[in-house]
């Protein structure tokens, strides 16, 4: 919101009203709030997570080390004009725990800071590389391209599998490009594991594949691209009818020794609140002993399901 600098009404309210005065005032409240836009990032940039590994918070600095190191960037989005609670809760989370900054080094930690100052170089990066909200975070080449999104839940972990994918993806894609295959298989496996895909552009690629490949080898994709059609199938609200129809397929799905590798967290929260629906003792403890691991102590969602699943655990 524009501010008039203080001005009050009275003996200046004839120069207000003159077109000198409103051009005037108008400038001087622009003026005032990019100054306190200005603050405000500069405030952020003093985030004490930023402490917490090597972190760049320019651009060309990013890309000058990526492009030295080989390393691909992590790049983290925030902003500084409004507050951003989900960001504050991952910066006092995940981004300040031992094991990114450990992370970190494999990497070029990069935060780009959404600010609203006039003219500030890169200040629409955000929007650029596709982001749609904060925060946002993704994976870029040491040019600065985009290389892929990096979906939640934002735990150290993920960050970690989403790396590892991200390194098939670069290793694959030319020979892929090239009609190898097999290397085709490598780049959708792990365009599933990044959840980069819905469920019908991954039935379509599947599809392309099936007159290439065995079906043997294909069969872990098969059940992911299933996995996403029932996820996408169901309503956003999960009632236990929803669980009656999904839940017999994702036992079944778990007794035969196969685990989607795209959303394996959803997976193990369903399956285990289908174990207890259909009061299925062993099949819970064997989903809440699988799905602990992948919790992140750091997040306040994840220490509720965690004190939820370790009670599970503990009854046998």
């Amino acid at each position: 919101m524009l501010r008039s600098g203080g001005c009050q009404a009275g003996s200046m309210s004839g120069f207000v009203r003159s077109p000198l005065g409103v051009a005037l005032l108008l400038i001087g409240g622009v003026a005032a709030q990019d100054a306190d836009f200005v603050s405000l990032r500069e405030n952020k940039l003093q985030a004490a997570f930023l402490a917490n590994g090597d972190w760049a918070t320019d651009f060309d600095d990013a890309r000058d080390r990526a492009r030295r190191s080989g390393k691909v960037i992590f790049a983290y989005f925030t902003r500084s004009f409004a507050v951003c609670p989900a960001c504050l809760r991952l910066e006092s989370g995940a981004l300040s725990t031992p094991e990114f900054r450990s992370f970190a080094g494999d990497v070029v930690p990069f935060c780009h800071v959404t600010s609203h100052v006039e003219d500030e170089p890169h200040g629409d990066l955000h929007d650029t590389l596709g982001g749609e909200g904060w925060p946002y975070l993704a994976f870029l080449d040491p040019d600065g391209s985009l290389l892929a999104k990096i979906a939640a839940p934002y735990t150290v972990s993920r960050f970690a599998s989403s790396l590892a994918a991200v390194a098939v993806l670069r290793q694959q894609s030319p020979a892929a490009k090239a009609g190898d295959a097999v290397a085709a298989l490598r780049v959708l496996e792990a365009e599933l594991r990044l959840d980069s895909l819905s469920a019908a552009e991954a039935a379509a690629r599947l599809a392309s594949l099936r007159g290439a490949l065995a079906r043997d080898q294909l069969a872990g994709v098969e059940v992911d691209v299933e996995f996403l059609e029932l996820l996408e199938g169901m309503p956003s609200r999960r009632r236990d009818g929803v669980l009656r129809k999904v839940g017999p397929r994702l036992a079944a799905i778990h007794a035969a020794g196969q685990v989607p590798t795209t959303r394996t967290r959803e997976f193990w929260d369903l399956l285990v609140a289908w174990a207890g629906l259909a009061q299925d003792r062993r099949l819970l403890l064997a989903a809440a002993k699988a799905w602990r691991p992948m919790l992140d102590a750091a997040s306040a969602r994840d220490r509720r399901i965690l004190e939820r699943l370790d009670r599970v655990i503990a009854g046998g």
